[in-house]
């Protein structure tokens, strides 16, 4: 997802500062939810495969 959107052309060629500041929010925010759900789901995947 993240390469999608920092690989993606804008039109016209040019990217603002504004369309930056967007994209490292939407990084930002991606990343959050990536943490949230490994620090969910780890202590049951490691339960798991410990018994």
């Amino acid at each position: 997802m993240l390469v999608r959107l920092w690989g993606g052309a804008a039109p016209g060629g040019r990217c603002s500062a504004e369309s930056r500041r967007g994209k490292r929010r939407v990084t930002r925010m991606v990343l959050v939810v990536v943490a949230i759900f490994a620090i969910c789901w780890c202590p049951i995947q490691v339960s798991t495969i410990l018994f």
